[in-house]
């Protein structure tokens, strides 16, 4: 857990404030308290889904998604030819009845 010290500068009282996560004392005054949470949120930032899945633990559906995004351009691309090959030969059949 995180203890987290606030001064005001017009007066000598300290807020303390628990913050979860570690036993380290940060001092907001400082900036510390912000510099902690700007490494994390990058330490996020640069994180493969899987990582971010036991960070969070919750499930990667947007990495689900792409990957089924692949997967139906994928089909469509390989399945073209064959389309094109179909209506050629409806075409031809169309050319032949017509002469």
């Amino acid at each position: 857990m995180i203890r987290e010290t606030e001064t005001n500068p017009y007066s000598n009282v300290h807020k303390l404030h628990v913050l979860p996560s570690s036993s380290a004392l940060v001092c907001v005054s400082h900036g510390c308290l912000y510099r902690t949470v700007l490494v994390s949120q990058v330490m996020f930032f640069f994180m493969n889904p899987i990582e971010k899945w036991h960070a969070r633990r919750r499930f990667p559906w947007k990495l689900l998604l792409q990957i089924f995004k692949i997967v139906v351009v994928t089909a469509q691309v390989s399945s073209l030819p064959l389309l094109i090959e179909i209506c050629n030969t409806i075409s031809k059949i169309f050319i032949e009845k017509e002469h």
